[in-house]
């Protein structure tokens, strides 16, 4: 009787774990379930840009609102840098962003307050600047570098022949030694590319807008990725480091958020246009 009795509580002892072995089971499988679910739930939320309107900021980045003939602002982007879920009005559109020298080639070199400046490092945080806003608004950005690097000048241009980028972009800081009052920024485009010159007047005609900067016009420029360059392209002279009241606007973090906002407008104002087969 014992015996039979003994066994007959291990068998019962043994189907009690079963189930309740069986119940951590499918507890496992359906929390696993769930957690697809709001996996795939969040992707599906970000991957097609919907979200609460409250974690939308608005961007300043200037495109003209179709008959209205003044800049309208978009409101675009999450505000925690991922880009990647704001389709933006230019989609489709591609620019080269070219940060001139780089590497052992630092460019034009001066001291302002004891520190040593070089065009390479400026020229770099400005199109890092100017590609952020770009790619707010959706265009594609290629660099021909992103870090301290030296680039052949036959590399840079053949970026923009390979992609056969809308638009090219190489910015660069002056110099003038024999006279540091010289000061101001000026565009440069290829005597043969036509879409170049507008592109080049039209940034010319954005930055006019910032407060105190010289802008000295647009000019025919015999530069190497201008006239290698098969697509629109312009070089730009955003200053004279050798003028110490603008090295020092050229390394205010303000001044040159307020240069890129400026030159990204008239590069969108002019791309709107090509964009509507104007």
């Amino acid at each position: 009787m014992y015996d039979r009795l003994s066994r007959r509580q291990r068998n019962h002892r043994r189907t009690v774990i079963r189930y309740y072995v069986k119940l951590a089971a499918e507890g496992i499988l359906l929390i696993g379930a769930v957690f697809l679910m709001i996996c795939g739930g969040r992707y599906l939320w970000g991957r097609f840009g919907l979200g609460d309107a409250e974690d939308v900021q608005a961007e300043e980045i200037g495109r003209e609102g179709p008959g209205s003939g003044e800049t309208e602002f978009f409101e675009t982007g999450k505000g925690d840098g991922d880009r990647e879920d704001v389709p933006g009005p230019y989609v489709g559109y591609t620019v080269v962003l070219d940060p001139g020298h780089g590497g052992m080639d630092s460019g034009s070199s001066v001291t302002l307050d004891g520190e040593l400046v070089e065009e390479k490092n400026v020229t770099l945080a400005i199109c890092q600047r100017i590609r952020e806003l770009l790619e707010q608004q959706g265009v594609t950005v290629l660099m021909t570098r992103e870090t301290d690097v030296e680039v052949s000048l036959e590399e840079r241009a053949e970026l923009s022949n390979r992609e056969e980028a809308d638009f090219f972009l190489s910015i660069h800081c002056n110099s003038f030694e024999d006279d540091a009052s010289v000061s101001g920024l000026e565009c440069f485009y290829w005597k043969r590319d036509d879409e170049g010159k507008e592109y080049a007047e039209s940034i010319r005609d954005a930055v006019t807008e910032i407060e105190d900067l010289k802008v000295r016009g647009v000019s025919e420029g015999n530069y190497q990725v201008l006239r290698d360059n098969q697509r629109p392209a312009v070089l730009v002279e955003t200053g004279f480091l050798t003028n110490q009241e603008e090295c020092g606007n050229l390394l205010s973090e303000k001044y040159q958020g307020e240069l890129a906002e400026k030159i990204v407008q008239g590069v969108l104002e002019l791309a709107e246009q090509k964009l509507k087969g104007v």
